[in-house]
């Protein structure tokens, strides 16, 4: 079946006698594909960045990214590291919270031709939260990110 976004699932069941020639020589390709997916590393994830609007950043090189950690913890002066000849860094911030209790996390990553896909998650306050100003962020660093292009949450960043 395909659902709003594209994707189609696929029930096989083990042990199913006289598989078709095709289905098998599909689950080898989905087999080669799945180990081709690109690694998804968590870099840095927490409340209390410096940008207070809700966006998304990309840094593809050490620059962008020392210009992106500057301005989102100007009081670290060497950012976490990143090997940009493997990996580039996608930032999602939520921007200003007048509410502790908000966060937010890259939950998925696919990648389509010269294209990354990532699904961003915002969590809510369940109850009561303190009431602290907060800008919750999540970075992750992408393998083999290089130039290709980045969807969050089906926006191209």
């Amino acid at each position: 079946y395909g659902d709003a976004k594209g994707r189609h699932s696929v029930t096989i069941y083990s042990g199913a006698p006289n598989v078709p020639a095709e289905l098998t020589d599909l689950l080898s390709e989905l087999r080669d594909r799945s180990a081709a997916v690109p690694a998804l590393r968590s870099v840095e994830q927490g409340d209390q960045s410096r940008i207070d609007k809700a966006e998304v950043r990309v840094a593809r090189d050490m620059a962008a990214w020392q210009t992106l950690y500057a301005q989102h913890d100007p009081t670290t002066r060497t950012p976490p590291q990143v090997d940009f000849t493997q990996e580039g860094v996608v930032g999602v911030f939520l921007g200003f919270r007048s509410t502790g209790g908000y966060s937010v996390e890259v939950t998925r990553l696919e990648r389509i031709g010269n294209a990354f896909y990532l699904t961003s998650e915002e969590r809510r306050p369940s109850g009561p939260a303190p009431s602290v100003i907060t800008a919750p962020y999540h970075l992750v660093a992408i393998e083999g990110l290089g130039q290709a292009s980045v969807y969050v949450d089906g926006q191209k960043r």
